[in-house]
């Protein structure tokens, strides 16, 4: 049983012991830990993140405006799209 007084999850330990904690990490650090491709990666992950939190626009509104661009990504051929050369 999780003692509610330290208000911790399974999931916070589990992440823990997993991944440094974010204060270990710094900025620096962490984009040169990671490739080209996974730095993008974060900074769309960060950006959605934020914009979300902050009540730009909620999840479901995302998903729909990212279906439209897959949409629109299928329609190219496959030479034109990035990733798919």
């Amino acid at each position: 049983m999780i003692d509610n007084q330290n208000n911790f999850s399974e999931a916070n330990i589990l992440a823990s012991v997993t991944r440094p904690l974010v204060s270990e990490l710094s900025f620096e650090d962490a984009l040169e830990a990671l490739s080209r491709e996974e730095r993008f990666m974060g900074t769309v992950s960060a950006m959605d993140s934020l914009l979300v939190k902050k009540g730009i626009y909620s999840i479901t509104e995302f998903q729909e405006i990212f279906v439209e661009w897959a949409a629109a990504q299928m329609e190219k051929p496959s030479s034109s799209r990035p990733g798919k050369n």
